[in-house]
């Protein structure tokens, strides 16, 4: 999707990533809703925001990668071997806290 940078816009330009248009017209860009991230430029739809894994949010609209999505309470983000991202129990004796685990 395209859509105006600028107030006083003339020409559009692609949608910067987090951000997406389905329709044309002069309007700007809308940013992927909380709890979502899109890394691609130029998307035409709010189903190219991914959701975050299970358990997961980020802390505002327009994220643009997964490092964005952030476990609450006693979890913190981490990927199998598979390549599964998913919110995992902190380990005993962790500290968590602020979306991360030490």
């Amino acid at each position: 999707g395209t859509g105006c940078l600028s107030s006083n816009c003339s020409t559009c330009s692609p949608c910067k990533a987090g951000h997406f248009k389905s329709g044309s017209g002069t309007e700007g860009c809308t940013a992927c809703s909380v709890g979502t991230y899109n890394s691609e430029t130029g998307s035409v739809s709010s189903g190219l925001c991914l959701a975050c894994p299970a358990g997961s949010t980020t802390q505002a609209k327009g994220a643009t990668n997964a490092s964005a999505c952030e476990c609450a309470g006693s979890t913190y983000l981490s990927s199998s071997a598979e390549g599964e991202v998913k919110c995992t129990p902190c380990p005993s004796g962790a500290i968590c806290g602020d979306f991360s685990c030490a």
